[in-house]
């Protein structure tokens, strides 16, 4: 099978954090991303929680928070996040 690269770029603190977190599970980073994109491509959904378990203090953040968040996290997406796809993603 042929291979492909894959780069992305985060702030050095976010992969740091990363890095940490990923470690406890015994994962490295591209590890974690190969098991992201066979799920995603297994169950054709993406699997995403927003229940920050691990929070000491959890907030509700407003709707608009959360499109403006997508939006930011879809900066540059391959394929845009249309209303559509949206609503067939989260439900809303």
């Amino acid at each position: 099978m042929a291979t492909a690269n894959f780069n992305m770029r985060f702030d050095a603190e976010t992969k740091k954090e990363f890095e940490s977190v990923l470690s406890e599970y015994g994962l490295t980073v591209p590890q974690a991303f190969k098991l992201f994109a066979n799920q995603v491509i297994k169950t054709r959904t993406v699997p995403i929680s927003f229940d920050f378990a691990g929070s000491q203090e959890k907030t509700k953040m407003t709707e608009a928070e959360f499109y403006q968040m997508i939006d930011r996290a879809l900066e540059e997406p391959a394929h845009p996040l249309t209303e559509e796809k949206r609503k067939e993603w989260f439900g809303v």
